[in-house]
């Protein structure tokens, strides 16, 4: 996580004397005086803990903006804390960073899995741990401020029983009325966390400045905004970001008919908001407080998880330079205000297809068509991911190769077809065995399957290993050719090592086939493991 918002941010107004409550959480002295060294330049304040129990004590009584809390600790351990917090409604909301020497990427997954915020591995580089916890300060206020405003938005909402749930406001004016059966215009206004609805039309008082020959019809039902739950799913999902009340209203006015609205007012709301909803298109204002559209957009593209969301920017600058930076960084568009709605959903329209086209393409391009699991291109993506990320966090990466023993001598006496339908049945069997979901099986060509188990020892990958030809046994499909037994068998080869920027990903790959080699020297239907690299 990298969205750093401005210090000055972070910092106390004139006339505010409170800034921002960390809660440090570690059973080691030592750890508190580096920490409270190396965010002494963050404007906050700094609470300590030395046990878990003692922890969740303070969190409920201080309601801290942030906990930084240390994994490995006695009696109760981090993770038990963070579920502690996250099932208490007094304190879930708290963002919860782990501090702690536990590399291994399975450990981090877990964590961020039970929810925890962040990661950060010990021992800490002073500028990083001081940005990260800037970052996720920043996001607590402005989480804060928009959980305030919905506040405030259902107790209004709560006072005008007879609207059925929708709060009519005068576009002109900006007074709410009761009367609900002029409005002209209704439209969704709040994000989805929001059960508050807006109708932003004009009220009988300001409406002749604008239609001066209208005549109001008697007895208007209000207009329903909410969505059939059945739809919902099959709408593809918009994210409006724009700081300007008047935009959004247009656009939602616009939109909401053939797509499932979601708002944000911020940058650091946008990029949560994309990373958990994963919209399929992000129209998003350049010009805003606190965290330009640019800065979002370069955040969006840095994450693997969000990277493939097309981006409209939509903004008042019209110079050739700033839509040329704005396509530079990954835009798909860009359209200048005022807009024309027309052009706007003509756009929208035409990369949602465009998007939909290539996701449906990469889906193939990555699924092997025959077995229906990950294919080789899919594997190399996957491969390339984790290795650079074990070399970052110092972690393993195991391969275990496999190969369907006698397949030749299979196809030729039971026929292709037949060939074909034992590929499948082994795949499918291969891929119930992986149950994690930093694993990977896939077929990599012919008759031949591999598998990745990041961050596994070798016991582990002994018993993967173990399950994958014990469950292809279990198939008890004939195989009357094969020397290895009357039914059909795998040899297995296995290669660990723990990649350096110096390494090479086909090294170790040839290890798994000298392994799988020795499998089928030795009888087959076993699996052979080398000695990590």
């Amino acid at each position: 996580m990298n969205a750093l918002p401005p210090t000055e941010n972070l910092e106390a107004s004139p006339g505010q004397t409170d800034l921002p409550l960390i809660l440090l959480v570690d059973d080691t002295p030592d750890q508190f005086e580096l920490l409270s060294e190396l965010l002494a330049g963050c404007p906050c304040r700094l609470l300590k803990a030395t046990s878990g129990p003692q922890a969740l004590t303070l969190a409920l009584r201080e309601k801290p903006d942030l906990i930084l809390l240390d994994v490995l600790m006695p009696n109760l351990d981090g993770l038990q804390v963070l579920g502690e917090l996250k099932q208490n409604p007094a304190t879930h909301t708290i963002p919860v960073v782990f501090l702690t020497a536990k590399s291994e990427p399975e450990d981090i997954v877990t964590g961020l899995e039970a929810g925890a915020a962040d990661y950060i591995l010990k021992p800490f580089h002073g500028a990083e741990l001081v940005a990260r916890v800037k970052t996720h300060l920043g996001f607590k206020l402005a989480m804060d401020r928009e959980r305030k405003l919905i506040a405030d938005l259902q107790e209004i909402a709560a006072e005008v029983e007879h609207l059925g749930g929708l709060i009519p406001i005068c576009a002109h004016c900006k007074k709410i009325r009761n009367d609900s059966g002029f409005w002209q215009q209704v439209e969704e206004y709040v994000s989805q966390r929001s059960v508050a609805q807006f109708s932003h039309g004009l009220c009988p008082d300001c409406s002749p400045a604008y239609f001066p020959n209208y005549k109001p019809k008697e007895a208007r039902p209000p207009v329903s905004l909410v969505m059939p739950e059945s739809l919902e799913p099959s709408l593809p999902k918009v994210l409006v970001v724009d700081d300007s009340p008047s935009n959004i209203r247009t656009l939602i006015q616009f939109l909401r008919e053939d797509y499932k609205i979601l708002v944000a007012t911020s940058g650091p709301v946008a990029l949560e908001l994309a990373l958990h909803e994963r919209p399929d298109l992000i129209l998003l204002d350049v010009i805003m407080p606190e965290m330009s559209g640019h800065e979002v957009c370069l955040k969006l593209k840095e994450d693997p998880r969000t990277n493939h969301i097309p981006v409209i920017f939509v903004t008042g600058e019209n110079e050739e330079c700033g839509e040329l930076k704005g396509f530079g960084m990954g835009a798909v568009d860009y359209i200048t205000k005022p807009f024309s709605l027309s052009i706007v959903r003509a756009r929208v329209k035409t990369h949602l297809e465009l998007k939909r086209y290539r996701d449906d393409l990469e889906k193939q391009s990555m699924t092997d068509g025959l077995t229906g699991i990950p294919n080789r291109r899919h594997l190399q993506k996957f491969m390339d991911l984790l290795w650079s990320q074990a070399i970052r966090m110092h972690g393993s990466i195991t391969l275990v190769l496999i190969d369907v023993d006698h397949f030749k001598a299979y196809n030729d006496h039971y026929g292709h077809l037949a060939g074909d339908d034992c590929l499948r049945r082994i795949a499918k069997a291969l891929e119930g065995v992986i149950h994690r979901k930093t694993d990977l099986i896939a077929r990599f060509g012919g008759e031949e399957f591999l598998c990745i188990l990041p961050a596994t020892d070798f016991d582990g990958a002994a018993r993967v290993a173990e399950d994958l030809r014990s469950v292809i046994e279990a198939l008890a499909i004939p195989h009357e050719k094969s020397s290895a037994g009357d039914h059909v068998t795998i040899s297995l080869g296995l290669a660990s090592c723990f990649p350096t920027v110096a390494d090479n990903q086909d090294h170790l790959l040839d290890q798994a086939d000298q392994a799988l080699y020795e499998s089928k020297k030795q009888g087959r239907n076993r699996w052979t493991a080398l000695p990590p690299a």
